[in-house]
């Protein structure tokens, strides 16, 4: 019951310590979004020149959405009844996804004629970190630098 105990203060505290992390992962990604512009980089290396790895502001990623289905499920109606079972087919749906990211809009590409109801949106930004190969084992051993035996001291951690 006692190694019970004992791991159950260790889990939390590896809770909090693992909530605290994602709390100052978050407030770096919100530093990096006001300084880097979408396609921008910056390099990690320590100060040795060790590469980490690289943090990039990847663009939002871009994609078709569907959004008026009655005024889409209207034309399809008027102009493919057959691609209707109760709603619009998948791979109908799919296809004029696909249009819509080729041309902008949704394009019945034998005629020209544009689909109503779906728009193509780009998604917000977001912050990418890439590792070098082996960086995980750099970090892990800068941590025990810092850290030194401060994670085998918590309770439970000798084992």
């Amino acid at each position: 019951m006692k190694d019970g105990r004992v791991l159950a203060v260790r889990l939390a505290m590896l809770r909090e310590l693992e909530a605290r992390v994602k709390d100052a992962q978050a407030e770096l990604k919100l530093r990096f979004l006001e300084e880097l512009e979408p396609g921008d980089s910056k390099a990690a290396a320590l100060d040795d020149d060790t590469k980490l790895g690289k943090v990039s502001l990847v663009s939002g990623q871009v994609r078709p959405v569907v959004t008026d289905g009655r005024a889409l499920l209207e034309w399809v109606r008027q102009h493919r009844p057959d691609e209707i079972v109760p709603t619009v087919r998948d791979s109908f749906l799919a296809a004029l996804k696909d249009s819509a990211k080729k041309h902008g809009a949704a394009v019945i590409e034998s005629t020209g004629e544009v689909v109503p109801g779906i728009e193509v949106r780009e998604g917000s930004p977001y912050v990418s970190f890439r590792a070098q190969p082996g960086a995980g084992e750099v970090i892990a051993q800068r941590w025990q630098e810092l850290l030194g035996d401060a994670l085998k001291a918590l309770p439970g951690g000798g084992s």
